[in-house]
C-alpha cells in the first residue's frame, strides 16, 4: 500500500507545475483600437487582435489558439489580401513563448460577408498541450446607409487586353461623408499604373459613379482571380474600410499555350530521344566490333 501511495503521490507532484501555470496565463479577443461592442456594415473589414498574458513566475511555451467565426464572418490573412481562398472560418496558431509578465498581441482582420440580425461572435479556444480553455468576443452587423458597388469591365479578358473596375458611391446617410479613399488589390500576376483614387466629399443623397481603376494580367496568368477594392470613408458613426471584391477569369494566352506545348516537347524528348554521347553515336547503341588485322 505504501508502495501505491508513494507512486500517487509522484505521479501528482508531476501533474502541479503544468496545472499551475495553465492558471497564469490568460487569452482574450479584442478589437483593436476600439471600446466597446464594434458596429460594422456587410462587407467592412476590422482589426481584431488576441491578447495573451502571462501573469505568472515561468515561461509558458507552446501556446495553442484556434479561432472561429459563423457563416456571416470570415477570417482575413492580412499578408494575402490579394490572393485567391484568403477568407476562411477558422485559423489555427502557436505563441512560441510568453515571458513572465510579457503580454503577446497577435492582429488578424475580420471581414463581415452578410448582416445579422443577433450579435456575431468570435471565438478563440486555446491551451498548451491541448485546447483547455475557450473566450468569445461579440460584434454587431448592421444595414450601411453608404451604398458601395464595384463591377469590372470585362469579367473575362486575356492578357494582352487591358481591363478596369468600376466604382460607385451613394451616399443615404443622414450626413455628408468624407475622407473617401478607394485602393486597388492586384493578385501577384496582375499590375497597373495607378492604384489609389482619393475622392472629395460626398453630401447627402448624392453619388458619384464610373470612377475607373485600370488594370491587367501579365502574360503567363490565367484562371479565376479575386480583384477588389478597399473603400474607406468615414460617416456620423465613425470610420469604416470595406473589402469589395470581384472574380474575375483570365484566359489563356498564346504565349502561355506556347509555353506548355514547347514543355511538353521537351519531356516527350527526353523519354523517347535517349542522348547521345560524346562522339555523336547514342550511348544505348552497341559499336560493331572492329575487325581482326590480317596475320
Amino acid at each position: 500500500m505504501a508502495g501505491k501511495k508513494g507512486s500517487l503521490i509522484i505521479f501528482l507532484l508531476l501533474l502541479l507545475p503544468a496545472s499551475a501555470i495553465a492558471r497564469d496565463f490568460a487569452v482574450s479577443i479584442e478589437p483593436k483600437d476600439f471600446n466597446g461592442t464594434p458596429e460594422i456594415y456587410k462587407d467592412e473589414i476590422i482589426t481584431y487582435q488576441v491578447k495573451a498574458i502571462n501573469f505568472g513566475r515561468e515561461n509558458i511555451t507552446g501556446l495553442h489558439v484556434e479561432l472561429n467565426v459563423g457563416d456571416e464572418l470570415s477570417i482575413i490573412d492580412s499578408e494575402a489580401q490579394n490572393e485567391n481562398n484568403t477568407e476562411r472560418q477558422k485559423k489555427v496558431f502557436t505563441v512560441e513563448q510568453v515571458k513572465p509578465g510579457e503580454i503577446i498581441l497577435i492582429e488578424f482582420l475580420l471581414k463581415a460577408k452578410a448582416e445579422k440580425s443577433e450579435k456575431a461572435i468570435v471565438s478563440a479556444n486555446y491551451g498548451l498541450l491541448e485546447y483547455t480553455n475557450s473566450v468569445i468576443a461579440f460584434l454587431d452587423i448592421v444595414p450601411g446607409n453608404v451604398i458601395v458597388s464595384v463591377s469590372p469591365k470585362q469579367p473575362s479578358f486575356a492578357p494582352s487586353e487591358d481591363n478596369s473596375l468600376f466604382l460607385s458611391i451613394s451616399n443615404n446617410s443622414p450626413a455628408a461623408i468624407s475622407g473617401i479613399r478607394a485602393v486597388l488589390v492586384l493578385p501577384r500576376d496582375f499590375e497597373s499604373d495607378s492604384n489609389t483614387i482619393i475622392l472629395p466629399d460626398l453630401e447627402t443623397g448624392k453619388k458619384t459613379e464610373n470612377n475607373e481603376f485600370s488594370f491587367a494580367a501579365k502574360e503567363l496568368a490565367q484562371g479565376k482571380r479575386r480583384v477588389a477594392l478597399l473603400v474607406s470613408f468615414t460617416d456620423e458613426k465613425g470610420a469604416h474600410t470595406l473589402d469589395k471584391a470581384v472574380t474575375v477569369d483570365v484566359k489563356s494566352s498564346s504565349i502561355a499555350i506556347l509555353a506548355v506545348a514547347i514543355a511538353v516537347a521537351v519531356i516527350v524528348g527526353i523519354m523517347f530521344f535517349p542522348r547521345k554521347g560524346g562522339n555523336g553515336k547514342s550511348q544505348n547503341k552497341a559499336e560493331k566490333p572492329k575487325e581482326k588485322a590480317n596475320s
